[in-house]
């Protein structure tokens, strides 16, 4: 592999899937076990790379908004209708918080509640309200506190994240990798000679799992730290605080609110992280 490109998903093709019995009518049947069978990797033009499927993964993670943290039977409905939606989360039962028109005792809001407790009452879930003027103002605050914070701060928080992002070696991926290789060439020799392989086969599909977890694990980090190199950037080019809420900034930058009853914790996508105290 040339320095510099991309990890790209290998296609696997299942050698020798059929066989020719007549020669001269070219008959083909399915291979039913009658002749050996394995594995072989790079027969097919790599589809797409591993950052790329880690940011498809990572946009499944956020749809699934809706299974619950601590209850995985809560499914709810995906919806992108607003930057906040599916992203809001219950501190106290892990469920989202939806965007509610409100009318308590004839003042008409717009409020954000724990669906929880909206379909099952303060018995199920005692998570108060958050009004949607504070809720974005928190996300402001958030900003604000990533915009104003000192330069020399901030250089030393990123670096840190993206020394951490970085952690999982690459040497680790290029040992497993050579393993996996080595043992595949292993298992074609004893293929070709009609031996046993069976073994062998164990042992590459495991060797086949630790690698795509690692090749899975190293896309992800590329996607973290450019999501890093994103704010850094955003950062940069934002001397000024933010005035006020922006759907298109929140839908970019924020990962995930947890609504807590004295405070707002904003996290981004990167990693950083921030509480905002609520007025209550």
């Amino acid at each position: 592999m040339k320095t510099g490109q991309p990890v790209f998903f290998i296609r696997i093709e299942m050698v020798q899937k059929t066989f020719i019995i007549d020669i001269l009518e070219k008959t083909r049947i399915k291979n039913d076990g009658s002749q050996p069978q394995y594995y072989v990797e790079g027969s097919q033009e790599p589809i797409i790379s591993k950052e790329v499927f880690a940011l498809v993964q990572e946009e499944f993670r956020r749809r699934s908004n809706a299974i619950s943290d601590i209850d995985t039977n809560k499914k709810r409905i995906y919806s992108n209708k607003y930057a906040l939606s599916s992203i809001c989360r219950c501190a106290k039962c892990g469920d989202v918080y939806r965007r509610i028109y409100w009318n308590n005792r004839g003042k008409k809001s717009t409020v954000w509640r724990c669906v929880t407790r909206v379909e099952g009452g303060a018995d199920a879930c005692d998570a108060s309200t958050i009004g949607e003027p504070e809720l974005q103002n928190a996300v402001v605050t958030a900003f604000n506190e990533l915009v104003t914070l000192e330069l020399e701060t901030r250089k030393l928080t990123f670096e840190s994240l993206k020394e951490a992002i970085n952690i999982n070696s690459k040497d680790d991926i290029g040992r497993v990798v050579e393993q996996y290789n080595l043992k595949q060439l292993e298992l074609v020799e004893l293929a070709k000679r009609k031996e046993d392989f069976s073994e062998l086969q164990k042992e590459i599909e495991e060797l086949r799992i630790k690698k795509d977890e690692l090749l899975l694990q190293n896309g992800q980090s590329k996607v973290q730290e450019k999501e890093l190199n994103e704010i850094e950037l955003f950062l940069q080019k934002t001397p000024k605080k933010l005035e006020a809420y922006d759907e298109d900034l929140t839908r970019k930058y924020i990962d995930r609110v947890n609504i807590f009853d004295d405070h707002v914790t904003v996290i981004f996508k990167a990693g950083l992280e921030t509480d905002v105290a609520r007025s209550v």
